[in-house]
């Protein structure tokens, strides 16, 4: 797997051009609780990126990882500390820079990985993926896949903030910045998200969620986590395929 983070110049030479894939990972700093930290989504994000390039390798394909994109569109948690947001515009000019730039380096397919589902974050990409939906000789397509796997645990409105899932991936990645004994003493919390968020309630703290998480996060566990993580990695792949299937 090459990933542009710690590598030299030198060494990308023959792994980006017309024939390899770039995945950018897309999180944010956002809050998730009491128990997860802020960079939960980024985290993620990146280690299911660089599974999605293993994924890809094994079938041939040549592939490369670029730096995650830290910040997102974030509002949702805008009550609680440390939480980062960028405008949709600046995500929207900062994802077309990246298509822009690696497509003067002959990079002709980029896929999206994205962690942090906040409605405004994935409008923005679905709209720039209308955009940018032609491969030629010159121009780069924009992939985001639909979706998510069809795995237990499910990803859900219900469960959208430091819930079961979140806190299993994480638990799968990096438990030691999960703060596993405060986890288990959260009540679940089941508000669903898009029902709630109307009008005036624009935040998860308007909507009910005192301590700024959804779901139920004492019902996770890693190795839920590293089934999701996989099972997403290879739905991820298997988009490329359909996408791309001269690549395979």
């Amino acid at each position: 797997m090459t990933n542009l983070v710690g590598s030299r110049s030198a060494q990308l030479k023959g792994h980006i051009g017309p024939h390899s894939i770039g995945i950018v990972p897309m999180g944010a700093i956002t809050p998730h609780g009491p128990h997860l930290p802020l960079e939960t989504t980024t985290l993620i994000a990146d280690e299911c990126a660089g599974r999605t390039a293993l994924e890809l390798e094994s079938k041939g394909v040549d592939c490369f990882v670029l730096p995650a994109v830290d910040f997102g569109i974030a509002r949702l948690a805008q009550d609680f500390p440390g939480g980062i947001t960028m405008r949709p515009g600046t995500m929207w000019a900062l994802v077309e820079d990246l298509v822009l730039s690696l497509q003067q380096d002959g990079v002709r397919q980029l896929l999206l990985c994205n962690a942090h589902p906040e409605f405004e974050q994935v409008r923005v990409l679905r709209h720039l993926c209308v955009d940018y939906s032609a491969r030629t000789d010159t121009d780069c397509q924009l992939l985001y896949p639909s979706g998510a796997p069809d795995f237990e645990p499910k990803f859900t409105e219900q469960d959208a903030f430091g819930g079961q899932l979140e806190t299993s991936m994480m638990l799968a990645i990096a438990p030691q910045l999960v703060d596993w004994s405060m986890a288990q003493e959260l009540e679940p919390v089941a508000l669903n998200l898009p029902t709630a968020v109307h009008g005036k309630n624009r935040s998860i703290l308007q909507i009910g969620a005192q301590a700024g998480y959804l779901g139920n996060p004492a019902a996770a566990s890693a190795q839920a986590g590293e089934a999701f993580l996989q099972a997403w990695a290879q739905s991820l792949a298997r988009g490329c395929a359909d996408a791309w299937p001269d690549l395979f």
